[in-house]
């Protein structure tokens, strides 16, 4: 069976950048929220702010609305800066190798403590990037396939087959050019 196999070593920051990815492509709801809540803050605190005087209630409460929503807004992309970080002393089985095998049926995976057989079926989107590979079987929860774990050209025939097994599948590589999937496999993975 014709197959690529792979041994990943995960850093902090191959976590950061996925989880960047992720945010700016997937919950892009949950950031736009987040920032419009805030902006609302500090614009109803401006508001109280030019509409009392220093005698009144609406004096604390205008600045306390200000310095909560800048603090939201602070707390928020310290927060999302440090999410590699924080993820990989969480996850602790991605201290040790990972070995991955991707093929026809799924991606396959086995380390320390992991033991993962995801046929392709079980992955509802794909989002594809020059360095970054994220598979979803759901919507908070992926698989990463990074390029430096693989061959260059081996990265490109598992983004081709990524696109050609999963339906909802975005690639927003640059310079991409794209090839069949069913050939990689027959051919060029022996």
């Amino acid at each position: 069976m014709n197959e690529i196999s792979f041994e990943s070593n995960f850093t902090p920051h191959d976590l950061q950048i996925a989880y960047m990815i992720h945010v700016k492509r997937m919950s892009i709801k949950r950031l736009i929220l987040m920032l419009s809540v805030s902006i609302v803050l500090i614009l109803c605190g401006a508001y109280l702010l030019l509409f009392s005087d220093e005698t009144n209630k609406n004096f604390i409460l205008s600045w306390f609305f200000i310095v909560y929503g800048i603090f939201v807004i602070a707390f928020y992309y310290w927060r999302l800066s440090r999410m590699g970080k924080v993820a990989f002393r969480k996850l602790t089985d991605l201290h040790h190798p990972i070995y991955t095998t991707i093929n026809e049926k799924g991606v396959f995976s086995k380390g320390s403590a992991i033991n993962s057989d995801s046929k392709w079926e079980h992955f509802t989107e794909a989002l594809i990037t020059d360095n970054v590979i994220l598979l979803y079987p759901n919507r908070m929860r992926f698989v990463i396939i990074c390029k430096r774990f693989l061959k260059n050209e081996d990265f490109s025939i598992v983004a081709d087959i990524v696109n050609h097994k999963i339906s909802r599948s975005k690639d927003i590589r640059k310079n991409h050019q794209p090839m069949h999937a069913e050939s990689h496999f027959s051919a060029s993975l022996n």
